[in-house]
């Protein structure tokens, strides 16, 4: 059986696309907002003659409804084996009680089907250097194996960290030893993981790959984020990193072609 989040590499783009849209699949959808973009987890829904419909994002709906007046393309990437599936396409409706199941309605979105549908080599392991002015907010604890991760912790797990780096399965860190005699950490601690950048949040279980002393007062590690295509919050959780991944990466080259 196919993972639930992965499409056929052997199809072609449109039949992946098809292919995708008859599972369910998780996507990120992308909306274009006075020269940025908002970035939200979505999900296939159904096909039409007239195009496909996927889940909508109901805290935009004033942002959609202009998309849709201005026929401005929105973009959708999804999973596809190694690489991603990419797309940029009109939204021609707006749905406001779409039923997925007796009883149970969302907003959905009516996307044109595209004319152009490309496959991008999916590079899960580039890592983003964070310098200190871009805002990524990283907060972890040490939590026992029995803990539910969306739990608050106690203050006194909370680990004195700062990230390095990031990347979609993982983040490099430093940390600073507090004057608490807590244990030292040890190997495959498990973790909760905490990231903020541009008002989003999100929370990860993770675990402590290595960890290396610099001096006495530094010590550089790094974290694995675990669990993230178990189930569907793990799958939404997978997609809201790879959005801030992709953003970050994005923001990387900007800072780069600046300086070149």
């Amino acid at each position: 059986m196919k993972p639930v989040d992965t499409l056929d590499m052997s199809a072609t783009p449109g039949e992946q696309l098809r292919d995708g849209i008859a599972r369910n699949v998780g996507a990120t959808l992308s909306l274009p907002s006075a020269g940025m973009q908002r970035n939200h987890s979505t999900r296939l829904l159904a096909e039409r003659e007239d195009g496909f419909i996927i889940e909508a994002p109901p805290e935009d709906q004033d942002l959609l409804d202009r998309l849709i007046f201005d026929r401005t393309p929105i973009a959708l990437e999804m999973k596809s084996g190694q690489s991603m599936l990419t797309l940029s396409s009109p939204v021609s409706e707006r749905l406001q009680n779409f039923e997925i199941s007796p009883g149970t309605c969302v907003m959905a979105l009516l996307v044109q089907f595209p004319e152009d549908i490309r496959p991008i080599q999916r590079r899960s392991a580039y890592r983003v250097l964070l310098p200190e002015h871009i805002g990524l907010v990283l907060r972890a604890w040490r939590i026992p194996e029995h803990s539910m991760v969306l739990d608050r912790p106690l203050d006194v797990l909370q680990l004195n960290v700062a990230a390095r780096n990031i990347a979609i399965g993982g983040m490099g860190f430093e940390m600073r030893p507090t004057e608490e005699k807590l244990p030292a950490l040890k190997d495959d601690q498990r973790l909760r993981i905490q990231m903020q950048h541009a008002g989003k949040e999100i929370i990860v279980e993770g675990r402590l790959r290595y960890c290396r002393t610099i001096t006495e007062t530094l010590i550089n590690g790094g974290f694995s984020f675990t669990k993230l295509e178990h189930d569907l919050a793990g799958r939404q959780t997978l997609s809201l990193l790879t959005a801030l991944v992709g953003n970050l990466q994005r923001d990387e080259i900007r800072r780069h072609r600046r300086l070149a």
